[in-house]
């Protein structure tokens, strides 16, 4: 309802009708043992990617929850502090849906972070990565801070597998996969730090001169899942040094301003390595604006694209005095076909070569 106040106006006996905002969705949560449990939280997302949740309820003293939802298909997710969360997909139809939650006893996990004496290492980042789970729960990713005994807890995680990863500094570690049952409180970990490994190198053209302050990235993963990365640039002797990285799956990425991109598969890393890397120039398209008379168009703004959608369009680049322009990048593969934007106060053309 839509009502407008004039200035120190007042409206008296408003009166508003509530309707339905959707089908009644309702069921009952219960523990392992099929006793109900009080203040669960309910959310509904939409079957839509990456949707915000579109509903919330809380169980009564009796474990039924009620939503009100709109016909369509829904991610329903139900939680309590010291229970794993469960989760369902549910279809809403003109008569609504009904959908109970058992939810099993949450796992924990107590470590500590030691050095390679021993000694409990504080303000350690410890960070647990759950790569498979028991249910359909959502895969866990969380990351705390040792305290100053060096131990470190992960409460209401999902039965599952995780792996546990420990840094601090250029010392790292890794412990994994770890099984969780249900309900299991482990607190036998220890994290014990050691040296990182490294990739270090130069980075040259082809003349054989040092390229400077070029970024260059280690990308890793173990069995497909991202595990770490670092990334630097080269100094002033094109040098460059890596660390903090594990003995996982390594590409190596030098990407820079004027020369072809690099991509280095290292493989899995046993010890740290030296690598030096050549850089290509990059392909460039150099060209002239005119008008249909042959006249230069100075100051013309121009874009240029390939046929593959994934790369980037390049530009806006200016025209000189002589309508002349210049566009130097890696992303300007070999034998591409390419599109090219002119914009002028004269109007604009497009080329294709």
């Amino acid at each position: 309802t839509r009502v407008q106040l004039a200035l120190g106006s007042e409206q008296e006996h408003l009166q508003l009708e509530l309707s339905a905002a959707g089908e009644l969705t309702s069921g009952f949560v219960r523990d392992a043992a099929g006793g109900v449990i009080v203040g669960a939280e309910i959310s509904a997302l939409s079957g839509t990617a990456g949707a915000a949740a579109v509903a919330f309820a809380a169980s009564d003293r009796a474990g039924r929850y009620w939503l009100r939802l709109p016909p369509g298909a829904y991610f329903l997710a139900a939680s309590m502090a010291g229970y794993a969360s469960a989760r369902a997909v549910v279809k809403v139809g003109e008569h609504g849906a009904a959908h109970d939650f058992q939810l099993l006893p949450a796992a924990s996990m107590t470590g500590s972070v030691l050095s390679a004496e021993g000694a409990p290492v504080p303000q350690a980042r410890v960070r647990v990565s759950a790569a498979r789970l028991a249910s359909a729960g959502r895969l866990t990713n969380a990351e705390l801070e040792s305290g100053s005994d060096g131990r470190v807890t992960f409460n209401d995680l999902e039965p599952g597998e995780y792996t546990l990863l420990a840094t601090q500094g250029d010392d790292v570690t890794e412990l994994g996969p770890l099984q969780l049952p249900t309900g299991e409180l482990r607190a036998d970990v220890r994290l014990v730090l050691a040296s990182s490994l490294s990739v270090s190198g130069q980075l040259r053209d082809l003349s054989g001169r040092p390229v400077v302050g070029v970024l260059v990235n280690a990308l890793q993963d173990d069995q497909g899942s991202p595990s770490a990365s670092a990334s630097c640039a080269s100094d002033g002797a094109g040098q460059f040094k890596l660390g903090g990285l594990l003995p996982h799956t390594t590409t190596l990425v030098v990407d820079a301003p004027d020369y072809s991109e690099q991509t280095l598969s290292l493989g899995r890393l046993p010890h740290s390595q030296d690598v030096d890397v050549t850089l290509s120039p990059a392909n460039a398209l150099r060209s002239r604006v005119t008008t249909r008379a042959g006249e230069a168009v100075a100051g013309a703004s121009v874009w240029v694209s390939t046929s593959d959608t994934r790369a980037a369009m390049l530009g806006p680049v200016a025209t000189s005095s002589s309508g002349e322009f210049s566009v130097r990048a890696a992303t300007l593969p070999a034998g591409a076909h390419l599109r090219v934007t002119a914009h002028a106060a004269t109007g604009d053309v497009v080329a294709y070569s």
